[in-house]
C-alpha cells in the first residue's frame, strides 16, 4: 500500500505523487494484459512497482525489462523458480542471508560469506536462483523496491595478490559503477561509512544483533507459501 504522502522522483527528475505513481502501474497494466505472449505474468502492483521503481517509473523500459524476462529463455533458465524446501542442502551452509536490520536507507542487508559458499556442489546458476529466492521473499516490500538492496560480500584471507588485482579492476571501473560498489578488506571504520555500525553484527565491527542462521533459515522458510504463490505464473513459463 502506497501512503498518501509518498512521493518518488522519475526519470525526467520530476517528482510523483500517489496518484501518477498509480497512473503509471495501470499504464504498464495495459501493455502487458495486451500482450497475448505475457498473458501469464503477474500483474499485480508490487510486481509492476518492481520494474517501474528499476527504470525510474520509465513505463516503457518497465515494460521491456518484463517483455524480456519472460521472453528469453535463457533467462527463463537461470530464473527458474526454487523454494526454500528445495534448496535445504545450501541454507545449511550458513553462507547467505538477509540481516535483521535495515541500514539507514531503508534497504536490507544481504550478506554473502563467500568461504562458506561450496563451490564443489553449486555453480553459478544455482548461487544466482539461491540468491532470487531470497529476493523474493522482501521484493513485494515498498521500502525495498524504492530504496534497492545492499550487499556485503565477505572474504576472508585476503591475498597479496587478490588485493592487488582488485586494485588494477577499480581502476578501469567507471564511475557509476564505483559509487555502487566498495572494497573494505579489513577496515571497519570504511564499511561503516557505508553502513552503519548500529545495523551491522559484532564480527563486523558493529552492535547490531548477531547473526543466526538458523532463525533466518528458519524465517525463509515460513515465507514459502508466499514465495510458491508469487512464482506461479512462472511455473506456467517454465512448463509452456
Amino acid at each position: 500500500m502506497i501512503p498518501d504522502d509518498y512521493t518518488f522522483v522519475d526519470y525526467t527528475g520530476g517528482v510523483l505523487n500517489k496518484k501518477e505513481i498509480n497512473e503509471k502501474i495501470e499504464e504498464l497494466r495495459k501493455l502487458v494484459l495486451n500482450d497475448k505472449k505475457l498473458m501469464v505474468t503477474r500483474t499485480d502492483d508490487p510486481y509492476l512497482l518492481r520494474f517501474l521503481y528499476s527504470t525510474d517509473f520509465s513505463v516503457i523500459a518497465a515494460f521491456t525489462r518484463v517483455s524480456l524476462l519472460q521472453h528469453d529463455k535463457l533467462l527463463a533458465h537461470w530464473f527458474k523458480s526454487v523454494l526454500p524446501s528445495e534448496r535445504q542442502g545450501q541454507l545449511q551452509l550458513n553462507s547467505k542471508g538477509i540481516l535483521q536490520c535495515r541500514d539507514n536507507k531503508g534497504r536490507p542487508i544481504y550478506l554473502i560469506k563467500l568461504a562458506r559458499v561450496d563451490a564443489s556442489l553449486s555453480n553459478p546458476k544455482k548461487e544466482f536462483q539461491f540468491d532470487k529466492m531470497w529476493f523474493e521473499s522482501i521484493f513485494d516490500d515498498l521500502k525495498t523496491q524504492a530504496n534497492g538492496i545492499k550487499f556485503v560480500v565477505h572474504i576472508v584471507n585476503t591475498l597479496v595478490l587478490l588485493n592487488a588485482a582488485v586494485k588494477i579492476v577499480w581502476s578501469l571501473l567507471n564511475g557509476k559503477i564505483k559509487k555502487q560498489v566498495k572494497f573494505h578488506f579489513n577496515n571497519w571504520n570504511s564499511l561503516h561509512e557505508h553502513i552503519s555500525a548500529d545495523v551491522l553484527p559484532p564480527e563486523y565491527g558493529g552492535s547490531g544483533p548477531d547473526i543466526d542462521f538458523e532463525d533466518l533459515t528458519k524465517w525463509l522458510l515460513d515465507q514459502e507459501s508466499r514465495i510458491r504463490k508469487n512464482l506461479e505464473y512462472r511455473q506456467h513459463l517454465q512448463s509452456s
